[in-house]
C-alpha cells in the first residue's frame, strides 16, 4: 500500500455519519490503519460494534447515511 497512513489502529478520531441534509459527529477510535480515502473499521466506544467508514483525512473518517 502506498503513502504514509493517515490513521493508525488505535488512534482517536472523529467519525462523522453524513446523510441527505445531515451530520453528526461523535469521538472514536480507528480499528485498522490506512490513508485518505481507505476505508477502514472504526468504533465510537469501547464495546460498540466496528463499522466501516472512509477516511477523509487525519483524524476524521466519515461513514454516508441515507
Amino acid at each position: 500500500r502506498a503513502g504514509t497512513p493517515a490513521i493508525r489502529r488505535g488512534d482517536a478520531l472523529t467519525i462523522l455519519v453524513r446523510g441527505p441534509g445531515f451530520s453528526v459527529q461523535q469521538p472514536g477510535e480507528a480499528m485498522e490503519a490506512g490513508t485518505i480515502g481507505d476505508w477502514i473499521l472504526v468504533r465510537s466506544a469501547r464495546k460498540a460494534e466496528p463499522l466501516k467508514a472512509r477516511i477523509e483525512r487525519p483524524g476524521l473518517a466519515v461513514i454516508p447515511a441515507g
